[in-house]
C-alpha cells in the first residue's frame, strides 16, 4: 500500500505577464492568501501478489506470479495538475489524471535454480 498526502499549493490571482504568480487576495481578510495554504489531493494505491511456488527437482523451482496494482481502482490526479487562479470557477479542481494509474494486473513465471 502507498499513500501519499497532496502537494501544497498557492492560490494566485491570474494576472499575467511577470505578475503571473501573484498571490491572491482573501476576501475574507483582505490579505493575500498565507503560501502554500491550500492542498492538492493525495496519492493512494494498494497492490497484491499472488504467488504459487511448484518444486522441480534439486533447488530448482517454478513459481507463478498475478499482481494486481491499484487494487482499488482509486483515481490519482496529477499534483502539478490543479487550477491555481483563485477567481477561476475550477480553482482547486485538478485536470489531469495520472498516467497509468487505474487498476492493472499482470501474469508472470519466475524459474529458480
Amino acid at each position: 500500500m502507498q499513500a501519499n498526502t497532496g502537494k501544497p499549493f498557492n492560490a494566485v490571482s491570474g494576472l499575467g505577464g511577470s505578475r503571473a504568480n501573484v498571490r491572491a487576495i482573501d476576501p475574507a481578510t483582505g490579505d493575500m492568501f498565507p503560501r502554500n495554504s491550500f492542498r492538492a489531493g493525495g496519492f493512494f494505491s494498494w497492490d497484491m501478489r499472488f504467488s504459487y511456488k511448484f518444486p522441480l527437482t534439486g533447488s530448482r523451482s517454478l513459481e507463478a506470479l498475478f499482481d494486481i496494482f491499484n487494487i482499488t481502482d482509486h483515481v490519482n490526479y496529477n499534483r502539478d495538475s490543479y487550477v491555481t487562479t483563485f477567481t477561476s470557477d475550477d480553482f482547486g479542481t485538478p485536470t489531469e489524471i495520472i498516467n497509468n494509474s487505474e487498476r492493472q494486473g499482470q501474469f508472470g513465471i519466475r524459474f529458480r535454480f
